[in-house]
């Protein structure tokens, strides 16, 4: 029996149980899966998680306590074989470890704390243990653990914990009601929702759990073509691509887009060590229309066995840069340093190719992506104040971003989906900084010497989705608060509004008159702009202006605290035309300009109150709270149900405080 997966999640930090659903939603049906929880990792494992293990057929997951510890032992989407859970300490005195072995379909036998079933000559004996000892994987397949020898009757025990705090899996969060009150005082955002120890009423932890079970195994492969075969039996994480009953075709005809004026141009997907996100990506890409595997080229960091083969399987044309005895200041700079290879590696191997189409591994691309780039294309030739054509807007979350026909200047480099001329890379590529300096490519990228005073053209709603949970600067955290929630059109063919007025002159042309217009409502008001109903809602009679402080084109700290109450992005100024910010709040059109340095101004009246920057502490910090919990804040029921594993509570259950709650308002 061969491993092919094997992952960990630390569920003690707010948000890692977001890389859990693409996982096992991913898996293949027929495999045998061992799942283990320990000690904090319920903390975190939200309802829509623990919903999903339900699905798969948990009868404890969903309602596993604090603390508690599971072992389960299933087949994918098939039967589950068997599971045992131990409860929350307080609940040693009383109900203390759950052991469920599946009855045996055929003899109707059930095992308490072992299971024994479903046995036959293909059967293989496997055990499976949870506990402070971690797992060791023996020769002959099977999960082992070192008992601890603590408490041993708690592990003897037969009765259940009923009295574990349940889920409901089909009540709706209620937002108004969210209790803020045990998020934690580290103000760096990774840390922000850490659980602090001293608040815990119960320092000690549950017993062990133990488990053995026979499992069944198929005594064949059930892959008809000898190089899927190869493939799925070694890799997992594909989904249908490894189906035995109805796999995934790997015929991709290309589907031709219509009035095409870009079929020169390629498309480089930027590949690290993620092959699964990678299947994911390519899959968007090539069932796209105008997105032929002839166009891709993928060009990865290194060898990788896995990615290799998926790119073969796939027939996809690929690059290995192999950048070994290179030395690099930082990760960031290996990062850089490939990027910039991948994009001198796809201008190579396209030498009539004026343009290309930069994505990464762990980008997804809406249906209308090619055809996004190909009514905007022509820009970059027509304009020389644009250096870029991006798929992605910063600003654009759930409910900032409505308009799929609208389009914007930003004076940022968006990324996550653009386009790059072949001019602009000649011009950049002798300034790219060396690998041994400290930088990170996308930063240096919208860097003032860099952007020359060029901007960028971006969407309202984004054509791509980063899927990404975590990476070498994101992590679970980040996710929850900035890429969750990013809506992505639905269609394959959007007509865009207006594309010719994106030159210089006539958008700004169309700025003024906007903003100079007779139905524009001026927010005077000296709340603090996280109050509730600061900003009005589904207000249509014109557009909503505010004034933000924002001394120059780096300050942004006026931003960072407008941006946290809007529920959209503000660790740096991203998105804004000349100071200018723009996005459709909840469907009420919204402008906020960075007053004194935007050119706009000068439309402030001397009457209207600016929005100070916050003021350092303990505003700060709240803020920060506040950004972590942008989904339980600023929730879109409309759409979200399009997105089933969305994280919109804090922690599930509630850790026990000691002392109780103890409420503070946030503003």
């Amino acid at each position: 029996m061969m491993m092919t997966s094997c992952r960990q999640f630390d569920l003690h930090r707010y948000a890692a149980d977001l890389g859990l659903p693409p996982l096992l939603t991913s898996l293949s049906q027929g495999r045998i899966l061992i799942i283990g929880v320990k000690t904090e990792a319920s903390l975190n494992m939200g309802q829509a998680v623990r919903g999903l293990l339900q699905l798969l057929g948990s009868s404890r997951a969903h309602r596993l306590s604090y603390r508690g510890y599971l072992s389960w032992v299933l087949t994918s989407w098939g039967p589950s074989w068997g599971e045992a859970a131990t409860g929350h300490p307080s609940h040693r005195s009383r109900r203390n470890v759950a052991g469920i072995g599946t009855k045996d379909r055929k003899n109707g036998i059930e095992h308490e704390g072992r299971a024994e079933m479903g046995k036959s000559n293909a059967g293989q004996e496997g055990r499976a243990g949870l506990g402070d000892g971690g797992w060791d994987w023996k020769k002959n397949g099977s999960f082992d653990q070192n008992r601890s020898t603590t408490d041993d009757r708690n592990v003897e025990s037969k009765q259940a914990i009923d009295s574990a705090t349940p889920s409901n899996l089909t009540e709706p969060i209620d937002t108004q009601e969210v209790d803020l009150s045990y998020l934690s005082s580290d103000m760096e955002i990774e840390e922000a929702l850490e659980v602090d120890y001293k608040l815990l009423s119960h320092t000690e932890y549950t017993s062990p759990v133990y488990l053995e079970v026979v499992v069944p195994l198929i005594d064949k492969d059930c892959w008809g073509e000898r190089e899927r075969a190869t493939f799925c039996r070694r890799y997992e994480g594909y989904g249908a691509l490894c189906d035995c009953h109805d796999p995934a075709s790997l015929d991709y005809p290309e589907l031709k887009l219509a009035n095409s004026v870009i079929e020169d141009v390629p498309v480089v997907i930027i590949a690290g060590t993620r092959p699964q996100a990678l299947y994911r990506c390519l899959v968007t890409v090539v069932r796209s229309e105008g997105g032929g595997r002839g166009r891709v080229l993928v060009v990865t960091d290194g060898y990788n066995a896995e990615m290799v083969a998926l790119l073969r399987l796939m027939k996809i044309n690929y690059l290995i840069n192999n950048m070994e005895g290179i030395e690099f200041a930082s990760v960031s700079s290996r990062i850089s340093h490939h990027y910039r290879y991948a994009l001198q590696s796809a201008f190579l191997a396209f030498p009539r190719a004026t343009r290309l189409i930069v994505l990464e591994e762990d980008l997804l691309v809406a249906p209308d992506f090619f055809s996004y780039f190909n009514q905007t294309s022509w820009l970059l030739d027509a304009d020389p104040s644009l250096y870029c054509i991006s798929a992605w807007n910063d600003l654009g979350a759930l409910h900032s971003a409505r308009q799929p026909h609208t389009l914007r200047r930003v004076e940022t480099h968006a990324g996550y989906g653009w386009m790059i001329t072949r001019a602009l890379f000649n011009e950049i590529y002798n300034q790219w900084p060396d690998p041994s300096e400290e930088h990170d490519w996308d930063v240096w990228l919208r860097s003032s010497d860099v952007r020359a005073g060029r901007e960028c053209v971006v969407p309202d709603v984004s054509r791509t989705f980063h899927s990404g949970v975590s990476g070498a600067h994101i992590k679970g955290v980040l996710t929850q608060a900035h890429f969750t929630a990013h809506p992505v059109t639905a269609t394959p063919t959007v007509r865009l509004h207006n594309v010719h007025r994106l030159t210089q002159v006539e958008y700004e042309e169309d700025v003024y008159k906007v903003l100079e217009g007779d139905n524009v409502y001026f927010l005077n008001s000296t709340k603090h702009p996280c109050s509730p109903h600061y900003i009005p809602r589904n207000y249509t009679a014109g557009p909503v202006v505010l004034f933000i402080s924002m001394a120059g084109i780096d300050h942004y700290l006026g931003w960072k605290k407008m941006g946290a109450c809007l529920g959209v992005w503000n660790l740096d100024q991203r998105g804004h035309h000349r100071g200018l910010f723009s996005l459709n709040f909840y469907n009420t059109t919204l402008y906020i300009i960075g007053y004194p340095f935007s050119d706009y101004s000068y439309l402030k009246p001397w009457w209207v109150h600016v929005v100070h920057e916050p003021s350092p502490g303990d505003e700060v910090f709240k803020l920060g709270q506040r950004t972590l919990l942008n989904r339980v804040y600023f929730p879109l029921p409309s759409l979200q149900h399009r997105a089933p594993y969305l994280l919109t509570q804090p922690s599930t259950p509630e850790p026990v405080i000691e002392g109780g709650w103890e409420s503070f308002p946030l503003f």
